[in-house]
Formats: structure tokens, sequence, C-alpha cells
């Protein structure tokens, strides 16, 4: 029996794309966090971790992580733990039809209070629908271990098909 969701595949291949078509289709109320691509002009500045739902004012300084001019990356673990940690414990109290988690992926690696409340949200009655990375780290591997999380490879040719599966799996309370 599968009550959490999970997609995966490579970069480009419409994972968080997917995600929203799917939402579009679904019944209920939604809670979570998504990741968002901070732009300027066409250079990508770093990511953010923003509420399903939320308001860009209160988005400043959310950065999860930063694009350095050398093509390495800076982490910000701190904001995994606070923000995103605020976010997932008031998803739970908000006790929707469905939590998103979109997307999870390296930049969580040394976030322990955050990979605590993940799988709290795992844990809990709630479903919790999802984009993971394709990469293996602790985090990642102790969510695709669990009994109670199923992984759907997405790519080019078979997104319409794992669409429809994807609905059908909510719509049956994600048994399989």
């Amino acid at each position: 029996m599968y009550k959490n969701i999970f997609i995966t595949g490579n970069i480009k291949v419409g994972k968080s794309t997917l995600l929203q078509n799917v939402i579009g289709e679904l019944q209920g109320t939604i809670a979570g966090f998504k990741t968002l691509p901070i732009m300027k002009d066409e250079l990508r500045l770093g990511f953010i971790i923003a509420p399903w739902e939320y308001n860009e004012e209160k988005l400043h300084g959310r950065y999860i992580a930063k694009h350095l001019s050398d093509g390495n990356w800076i982490i910000f673990p701190k904001v995994f733990d606070t923000f995103g940690v605020k976010i997932l414990y008031e998803s739970l109290n908000k006790n929707p039809s469905l939590i998103i988690m979109d997307e999870l992926g390296f930049f969580e690696s040394h976030s322990f209070a955050f990979q605590k409340r993940v799988h709290l949200c795992l844990d809990s009655p709630i479903t919790v629908l999802g984009v993971i990375k394709p990469v293996e780290t602790p985090f990642l591997n102790s969510i695709r271990e669990r009994k109670d999380v199923l992984i759907l490879e997405i790519s080019e040719s078979n997104r319409e098909d794992q669409k429809k599966l994807l609905i059908e799996l909510y719509r049956k309370s994600i048994c399989v």
C-alpha cells in the first residue's frame, strides 16, 4: 500500500510541470512547498523555498541556494531548518487533502530538522505528492526506501501516461 508518491526523472523532463497538471485535476485542499528559481534576465541566481500558496513579498531572503559566478553553489541549510520546517509544520496543521513537496534534492543534505519534518509528513495520514531528484544522498535514499512511498520515473515519452496514473492513484486513496 502506497500513501506517498514521488516523481523523479532527468533535468528539464517536466517533473514540476507534470505535478502542476496533476494538481489542477484533483479535488481538495493543498498545502506544502515548492522551490522556485530566482532569475535575472536569463541568469539563474539561485533557488528559494516557498509555501504552496505564497506571497512574493514574504519570500525575500528565503534563498536555499545561490549560484556563484565560478559555477559553484552556496547552500543555506538554516533556511530549510527554519522556514522549510515552518512551512511543513503549518501544512500538517491545516490538515489538507494533499501535501506537495516540489522538490527534494541534495540542497537539504545538512538540514536535519527539515529532513525530520519531511518524514513526519510522510508518516502522517495525509497523502504526500512530490518531486525527488534522481541523485543518491542518505536523505533521499531514506525516502526511497520507505514501504509507503511509490517512486514514478518520468520521461518525455511517458509523461501523459504517468499523469493519468498519478490521478488514478490519488483518487483511489493511493492504494496499489
